[in-house]
């Protein structure tokens, strides 16, 4: 399989979109400020450069290439946000019953 993915442009939107400049990113990243250039051309990047760079300019470019994978692709996410959602939907189907037991009580007949 090859890749469709060209990390560099997904990292130049994100610059250009920034009020931050090449050279104070790359002075942050600690490379040296051609660096950021490169990275722009390339559509690839190593990942502890892409995390260094997520953390200067506090955004997820994992989340933006995740999100250009098919839906059906798994994944190995922390159980807590799907727990989360089902204690969720419990809660609310909890509520709806309660809701309803009220609405028959107040006025004496079931829907």
């Amino acid at each position: 399989m090859t890749s469709t993915f060209h990390t560099g442009q997904l990292i130049k939107q994100k610059i250009n979109g920034q009020l931050k400049s090449r050279s104070t990113l790359a002075r942050e990243m600690g490379v040296p400020g051609t660096s950021i250039y490169a990275y722009e051309k390339r559509p690839s990047i190593q990942t502890n450069k892409l995390l260094r760079m997520c953390t200067v300019l506090r955004h997820n470019f994992f989340a933006d290439l995740a999100n250009l994978l098919p839906a059906d692709y798994t994944v190995s996410v922390p159980l807590a946000r799907e727990e989360l959602l089902q204690q969720q939907s419990n809660e609310i189907e909890k509520l709806r019953l309660e809701n309803r037991l009220l609405k028959e009580l107040l006025t004496g007949r079931k829907d």
